[in-house]
């Protein structure tokens, strides 16, 4: 007998729109410091002011927006102490992570992340494709840890993140630092090493920010206009 296909709960009108400014605003079609009414979301997607309203609340969460009464919402700007505080604050959670994955891996599933990293390391000219695939090796890193508490932690914080890695991924040597803190991560947990793959989380995260940092003048961090 054949089995039945298991069927996906669809998500609800306010998490499409939600899903949809998140990414707009990591992809900055929606800019630093631009307000977004209500009524544009709503012409936009053809519907009522309810759904919207729901789906700038779910934003909110993640830090993306901030609520005007009244007014809609203002993407968040971009900011140099904001982004030290995120590494800070992701660095702390990685290490917990980490802790994770190297007691539950498997050899193999270590392999496929050294593998995925050597991917990067190729494809550090290709910004786009290796931004798609930077995203997809940090996914299979968390999914290893197996912890939901953990994924709730990290997502505001990786969501935020995004759009200063976006930014600063136009910069090789920050795709170059990234793809070679992958591999160094995966190379020690193929030692079981956990003092060492700490060390290198340290080390990764700060290489990665520096070069983001650089990628940036200060006016675009503050979302000033030139």
């Amino acid at each position: 007998m054949a089995e039945r296909a298991i069927e996906m709960p669809l998500k609800s009108l306010p998490e499409q729109i939600a899903q949809w400014l998140i990414t707009e605003i990591s992809e900055e079609r929606l800019a630093p410091g631009q307000r977004i009414t209500e009524q544009f979301i709503a012409d936009r997607f053809n519907v009522s002011r309810g759904p919207v309203r729901d789906a700038f609340r779910m934003v909110e969460k993640t830090g993306l927006v901030k609520l005007l009464p009244r007014r809609g919402v203002v993407v968040t700007p971009l900011d140099a102490e904001e982004l030290e505080d995120l590494f800070e604050i992701r660095t702390a959670l990685m290490r917990c992570v980490l802790r994770r994955v190297i007691r539950k891996t498997s050899d193999e599933q270590v392999q496929a992340l050294l593998a995925g990293a050597q991917e990067l390391l190729g494809i550090v000219s290709e910004e786009d494709r290796f931004y798609a695939a930077s995203n997809a090796l940090g996914e299979r890193f968390m999914q290893l840890a197996v912890s939901q508490k953990l994924d709730e932690f990290m997502e505001p914080v990786q969501l935020q993140i995004m759009r200063y890695r976006h930014h600063g991924f136009s910069s090789a040597a920050a795709r170059k630092a990234s793809a070679e803190g992958f591999r160094d991560l995966a190379l020690a947990l193929i030692k079981r090493d956990e003092t060492a793959l700490l060390d290198v989380l340290e080390s990764a995260n700060a290489r990665l920010k520096a070069e983001v940092l650089r990628a940036f003048s200060p006016r675009v961090l503050t979302g000033e206009e030139e």
